[in-house]
């Protein structure tokens, strides 16, 4: 579920908002981002994190991509 990324943002006043694509434009953004459960695009079309699910530390994402800490290593 994405709510537990959403309220991590929103203690964070980083603004998020969750898109649920409609079937019929599924595989052409596939193509363009990779076969993901999961894309989190920045508000300039960058792809700042994709995954199958969530990390286990979804603090440590959000810290990653707005430039708060560094990649220590792959998150799972």
């Amino acid at each position: 579920s994405t709510a537990e990324a959403v309220e991590a943002a929103a203690a964070r006043r980083i603004p998020l908002q969750v898109l649920t694509i409609e079937e019929s434009d599924r595989s052409a953004l596939a193509e363009l981002y990779g076969h993901r459960a999961l894309t989190l695009i920045r508000s300039d079309h960058h792809v700042a994190w994709h995954g199958d699910r969530l990390p286990d530390d979804v603090d440590g994402l959000l810290d990653i991509v707005t430039g708060s800490a560094g990649w220590p290593e792959p998150l799972s």
